[in-house]
């Protein structure tokens, strides 16, 4: 399923935009949600290894810096012309949003909803950034889509970690791991919508049955013994919500209120024509001269 949404964001973003940045950003999808699960399931198994809490520290520090640095290089250099460095720098992206990914969702206190804060928080700059013109391209093209991909790839690894701590709370093993599931096709639905405009059908098929699962919730929590759940778990339930809610409620503004989604959504930039209409000299015959 992973793969195919990677597939399917190949498709839509490379219609809209055949740039080196499109490449790199596609791969760099393909390459982190294709090898998520052998990811997530070695972390957990070595969670405890100094070795990779420091290299998931290191790479959370580092991997702001490699994206700004990938972007300028893309456009400011001819770094991509060859094929042998872009594959590398592919590489070394991927290996550290990977590691950052497990510093964030897999090595923290799962309770903790910092990360989860400060990644929504980023991808609501990057949209408010699109309104700015000399931030559209690097917001538009490199930023957000990352911060989008990168969101929902560390959910769908959060989802999978409560299955293996959350012990006998079952009702609660269910919600995390499908709602966090579900937010993957919202962030792909959200991400496609917002660049290309073409996603009806994959908005409805992430609203519809999103609406339903938060009624389902809503209608089963009081006698799910929530009251009774330690203090970890209510966290946990807390930072599954606020993903879902703010996918949620970006559709929910989309189909109750499409005027103000326009507000959000990147404006199509219309190529500027450039007509080389060049002045000229007119020549001077049978004594005839310019006025």
């Amino acid at each position: 399923m992973l793969l195919l949404l990677s597939i399917a964001g190949t498709i839509i973003l490379t219609s809209k935009s055949s740039s080196k940045i499109s490449y790199v950003l596609l791969s760099i999808t393909g390459g982190i949600l294709s090898i998520l699960n052998p990811v997530i399931y070695y972390s957990i198994k070595f969670q405890e290894r100094r070795s990779l809490k420091r290299t998931a520290k290191i790479s959370t520090v580092l991997l702001p810096f490699f994206i700004i640095g990938s972007y300028l290089l893309s456009i400011h250099t001819s770094f991509f012309d060859s094929d042998l460095s872009g594959i590398f720098l592919v590489i070394v992206l991927t290996l550290t949003s990977l590691f950052s990914l497990i510093y964030v969702f897999i090595l923290r206190e799962a309770g903790e909803i910092k990360g989860i804060l400060t990644f929504i928080l980023l991808i609501i700059i990057s949209i408010i950034s699109t309104r700015i013109n000399f931030l559209i391209s690097i917001s538009e093209d490199f930023i957000l889509p990352i911060l989008v991909i990168l969101t929902v790839a560390g959910m769908y690894m959060f989802g999978i970690r409560c299955l293996f701590i959350l012990g006998k709370n079952n009702y609660l093993k269910i919600v995390t791991f499908f709602a966090c599931l579900w937010t993957i096709i919202g962030g792909f639905a959200f991400l496609f919508k917002l660049l290309s405009g073409h996603a009806d059908i994959l908005e409805l098929t992430y609203f519809i049955p999103a609406f339903l699962i938060t009624l389902a919730v809503l209608l089963t929590l009081p006698i799910s013994g929530y009251i009774n759940w330690i203090s970890v778990h209510k966290r946990i339930l807390k930072k599954v919500l606020i993903s879902w809610i703010f996918f949620l409620l970006v559709f929910s503004i989309r189909f109750v209120f499409p005027e103000y989604f326009k507000l959000i959504q990147i404006k199509e930039q219309k190529p500027a024509y450039e007509f080389l209409l060049n002045d000229y000299e007119l020549q001077n015959k049978n004594g005839l001269k310019p006025e």
